[in-house]
C-alpha cells in the first residue's frame, strides 16, 4: 500500500480528490518561489513547468493533453481573430468545456467525490 492510498483511507477522501487538494496547496509555495525569480523568460518557463507538473500530478496525462489542446486552440484563435478574439475564444472554450464534460461524464466523477480533468478549463 502506498502513502497516498493510506492517506486516502485515513482521511476518508477519494484518491483523486486528495491529489487535487495537495496540488492546490502546493501552489502557495510555488507562487512565493515565483516572486523571487527575475522577470522575463525565467518566470515564464517556471510558470509553464510548474503548471504542467501540477496538472500532471492532479489529472494525469489526460489533463495535460486537455490543457495543451485548450491553450493551442486559444492561441490560434487569438492570432486568427484579433479584433473579436475575446468573444470567439470565450464561446469556443465553453463549447470545449461542455464537450469535455459530456465525454468524460465529469458530473458522475464529482458525485463520486472524484476530480474530473475538465476542472482545468474552469479557470479564467
Amino acid at each position: 500500500m502506498d502513502a497516498l492510498t493510506a492517506m486516502s483511507e485515513a482521511s476518508g477522501l477519494a484518491r483523486g480528490l486528495l491529489l487535487f487538494l495537495s496540488c492546490l496547496l502546493a501552489t502557495w509555495p510555488a507562487s512565493f518561489a515565483f516572486r523571487l525569480l527575475p522577470g522575463g523568460a525565467v518566470r515564464e518557463v517556471y510558470a509553464v513547468v510548474m503548471g504542467t507538473a501540477l496538472c500532471w500530478i492532479a489529472y494525469g496525462s489526460v489533463g495535460v493533453w486537455n490543457l495543451l489542446l485548450l491553450c493551442a486552440m486559444t492561441y490560434s484563435l487569438c492570432a486568427l481573430t484579433a479584433h473579436q478574439s475575446a468573444l470567439v475564444v470565450t464561446a469556443l472554450a465553453f463549447m470545449h468545456l461542455i464537450q469535455c464534460h459530456v465525454t468524460n461524464a465529469s458530473g458522475a466523477a464529482w458525485a463520486e467525490v472524484g476530480v474530473a480533468a475538465t476542472a482545468l478549463a474552469h479557470r479564467p
